[in-house]
């Protein structure tokens, strides 16, 4: 859009470089009739020409006039093009709730809902990965990934300072 909009513009340009050349040299063959026709009587039809002349003088000065403001226009509506888009952008950057971060403000860190302890259950070994869990003489060994019956899917299997835990959907076990 832009380009047709520029190449229109450049075209427009163009054209009224072309009309004000023309427009220079009517007025400088018009002034040169005018002298010679102060030196020598004019005919008829010199008189005639220079009217002419003059007419199309008086065309090429109505033309670029025209063309001057069909320029302005064209400018004015790549103008208010721009500002719509300008509007656009601001509009959709609140929607979006961008907003300028500085790092005078740090930012608030989101509140980590710290899991509870299982009751009942206990870590009784783990390793590399894989923990082996107990409740009530009923042991199970397992890795992330693994379902156990009560407490769900294990998440992970870490080590906490000298312990381990194993991290579930329900909750947390705890080597004791």
């Amino acid at each position: 859009m832009k380009s047709r909009g520029h190449s229109a513009s450049a075209a427009i340009a163009d054209h009224l470089g072309r009309l004000d050349s023309e427009f220079r040299q009517l007025s400088a063959d018009t002034a040169e009739l005018r002298l010679a026709g102060s030196a020598t009587a004019l005919g008829e039809p010199w008189h005639d020409e220079v009217g002419a002349l003059r007419t199309d003088l008086a065309m090429a000065g109505v033309e670029i006039g025209v063309l001057r403001s069909s320029l302005d226009a064209s400018q004015q509506a790549q103008r208010g093009q721009i500002g719509d888009i300008a509007r656009r952008v601001d509009r959709l950057e609140r929607l979006t709730g961008a907003a300028d971060v500085t790092a005078s403000i740090p930012p608030t860190p989101a509140r980590r809902r710290m899991p509870h302890s299982l009751a009942g259950w206990s870590v009784r070994d783990a390793q590399y990965g894989a923990a082996i869990i107990a409740r009530h003489g009923a042991t199970y060994e397992v890795k992330p990934g693994s379902i156990v019956p009560g407490i769900g899917r294990v998440a992970s299997v870490r080590a906490r300072g000298n312990s381990w835990i194993v991290v579930t959907d329900k909750g947390i076990i705890v080597q004791h």
